[in-house]
């Protein structure tokens, strides 16, 4: 895809400043502001929601932006969420549950990034990790006690490919059990099971 049909957008455009070397158009946003996030999507067919990391407002936050795609009359939807979003009960998953439900209850086509958790979040825990044998969180995540999701860029592949294969998809899932199984993508039911 030529870079100047691409949109990169973020709180601290800095962060983008490669990107816009390179020709990717770069517009500021605030998941807190709908208008800057309608600016950001306006001439989108898709948008990469990247979850927010402002925990506690993630939901706020990316009903937001679910509402300026629709508002943008966005073709699609891609979210990174969490692995086994629908059936964990990791209190860090309530809001990515909560905003799958938000995307289903939207009517605009999604496709669900699960990713698992990465190897830097385990960092401050390996000591522990060492004397029980087990990485629970991970069992949690990806079903069984296997590392973790490789460190970048397998995700940013990922949504990469999300976002530039053809065709729309009205509820499926890229999801990964575990970094020795290849993302497969899946129909899944709607978050909620409806």
């Amino acid at each position: 895809m030529p870079a100047g049909q691409i949109v990169a957008a973020g709180r601290d455009l800095a962060k983008v400043a490669d990107l816009a070397g390179r020709g990717v158009q770069a517009r500021q946003i605030d998941y807190h502001d709908p208008a800057s996030l309608r600016r950001a999507f306006a001439g989108a067919g898709k948008v990469l929601l990247i979850s927010g990391s402002d925990v506690g407002q993630r939901l706020e936050q990316q009903r937001n932006a679910i509402e300026a795609a629709k508002d943008a009359g966005v073709g699609l939807i891609a979210y990174t969420s969490i692995a086994n979003a629908s059936r964990t009960d990791l209190q860090l998953a309530a809001e990515h549950q909560a905003t799958e439900e938000a995307l289903s209850a939207s009517g605009l086509p999604f496709t669900l990034l699960r990713n698992g958790w990465y190897l830097e979040s385990y960092t401050d825990q390996l000591g522990s990790y060492l004397q029980q044998g087990a990485m629970p969180a991970a069992r949690e995540t990806a079903g069984s006690a296997r590392p973790p999701e490789p460190a970048m860029p397998a995700p940013p592949r990922r949504c990469s490919s999300a976002m530039t294969r053809p065709g729309r998809s009205t509820s499926s899932a890229a999801t990964c059990p575990s970094p020795s199984a290849s993302w497969r993508r899946k129909s899944v039911p709607p978050p909620g099971g409806r």
